[in-house]
């Protein structure tokens, strides 16, 4: 009884450290160390412009556009 009680706590704690590390994860991001349209998008403080093509920008004041929207240049 006791092995398990010893089991469930230290599956506990693994479940813990890995909800850490992944915060963590996310803080290096907001770190500002988006090099693409996506990670702009996935940082908490940065905004999405609108305007087309979509624009996000970081809080530090780096722009990216989004590359799945082109912009059609025909007349």
């Amino acid at each position: 009884m006791a092995a398990v009680v010893v089991a469930v706590i230290a599956i506990a704690a693994l479940l813990v450290f890995t909800f850490f590390q992944i915060l963590q994860g996310r803080d290096d991001l907001a770190a500002d160390s988006a090099k693409t349209f996506s990670d702009c998008k996935r940082l908490r403080m940065s905004q999405i412009l609108e305007t087309y093509p979509e624009q996000c920008v970081t809080e530090s004041g780096k722009k990216f556009t989004n590359p799945a929207q082109a912009i059609n240049d025909r007349k």
